[in-house]
């Protein structure tokens, strides 16, 4: 059985991001952040939203044109 909720760590793992980019997620409110005492996780139905809605991380093309 998977965990209902994960950690900013286990997120980036499931999503194949940084940290960084989750935050940046949850900053933009892609991602909903919950505290469960001290800890902040993300529920597992709203990675699999954010993936069903065809959503990628973003990132930035530093190359020159």
């Amino acid at each position: 059985m998977q965990p209902q909720a994960l950690s900013i760590l286990d997120t980036a793992r499931s999503l194949s991001i940084g940290k960084s980019s989750v935050y940046n997620l949850i900053k933009k409110g892609k991602l909903p952040l919950f505290k469960i005492g001290a800890r902040s996780v993300i529920r597992r139905e709203d990675i699999n939203a954010f993936l069903a809605g065809g959503c990628k991380a973003e990132r930035k093309d530093n190359r020159a044109a």
